[in-house]
């Protein structure tokens, strides 16, 4: 059936302004689902990124206590360590304070006519420097070493004979037996 259009021809929509419009209405449409689908993906992506960042920084938290309890474990371990050092400082003197006692009780036997020179104790070992008169004294003084059963090794580093007061200077080292 064919249309009559009993308009008068001025008010006539034309057939390119209804295309137009038509157009118009489509770009409008595609435009405002363009806007939709954005704002949408935006929304999305915040909610992404928002869940995101609350995972991080409870991952963060976690971590910040985690260093924490480390550097608090450090801090004991490395109390731990230094007490441990001043342990075997405080034993070392102790052992070399037992040196000496054990080495003052043996030289209290040696003879009279001797007379120490230099002495150096460490927690292993004794070092001395003795003058004696005689060869007799002399004798003596190293057998009463080697009975004495308190040093692993006794070394001989120096003998000097001389002519003056003292005839013999001995400079001995003695390992102690280690416990």
């Amino acid at each position: 059936m064919n249309q009559i259009n009993l308009l008068p021809k001025e008010e006539r929509k034309t057939q390119g302004v209804t295309d137009l419009k038509r157009k118009l209405e489509i770009i409008l449409i595609l435009l405002v689902a363009v806007f939709v689908i954005s704002v949408s993906s935006a929304f999305g992506a915040t909610l992404y990124l928002n869940n995101k960042l609350k995972g991080l920084v409870s991952e963060k938290d976690k971590l910040e206590a985690e260093v924490k309890s480390l550097s608090q474990a450090e801090t004991k371990t490395i109390y731990l360590r230094n007490r441990v050092e001043k342990y075997n400082l405080i034993k070392t003197e102790n052992n070399e304070i037992d040196a000496f006692t054990t080495f003052e009780n043996l030289a209290k036997d040696f003879p009279a006519d001797s007379e120490f020179g230099q002495l150096i104790i460490t927690s292993s070992s004794i070092s001395f420097e003795i003058k004696i008169r005689s060869l007799e004294s002399l004798a003596y003084m190293i057998d009463l070493i080697l009975k004495s059963d308190k040093y692993d090794h006794v070394f001989i580093n120096n003998l000097i004979i001389q002519d003056k007061d003292f005839r013999y200077v001995l400079v001995l080292s003695l390992n102690t037996k280690q416990v």
